[in-house]
């Protein structure tokens, strides 16, 4: 299975379009928030996605928990879990749940580690000025940077 992970786009529509694009062959597209759109640029990009902090006008969920190849994958945004100030917060939530896989955002920075057994991947932020997204496949994970 591909799936191209994304977060942070603050309005730049045509930027994430063009990332999606980019991956046509993709089998889903996650979103940590943070998106800034219109519900119908949102609706137009099949996404599985999440409120963040900025997406006061969006129909979303807070998180997700989505199953894939068999794993399971905690999607959130961060905010509520304070991520800008480490991931202590997101980690022991992570555990109570037992998921595989957290996805979040908030911090435009990409990330990918391990803790407990469990991998955290930030992919960045679709808007800083080289944009940047992640790519699951296979059970390997990519940052990008750029387009």
């Amino acid at each position: 299975m591909k799936v191209l992970v994304t977060s942070d786009t603050h309005g730049r529509y045509s930027v994430l379009e063009k990332i999606a694009s980019l991956h046509k062959d993709k089998d889903l597209h996650i979103d940590a928030g943070d998106l800034l759109l219109t519900q119908k640029e949102l609706e137009s990009l099949k996404l599985t996605a999440v409120k963040g902090n900025t997406d006061h006008f969006l129909e979303l969920p807070l998180q997700q928990i989505v199953t894939i190849d068999d794993k399971k994958w905690l999607i959130v945004h961060g905010h509520v879990q304070n991520v800008k100030y480490g991931l202590e917060k997101l980690v022991s939530y992570a555990n109570t749940l037992q998921v595989d896989y957290v996805v979040y955002g908030h911090t435009h920075e990409p990330k990918l580690i391990k803790i407990d057994g469990i991998t955290y991947l930030n992919p960045g932020a679709v808007s800083n000025i080289r944009p940047q997204y992640a790519l699951y496949e296979d059970g390997k994970i990519t940052l990008i940077e750029g387009l």
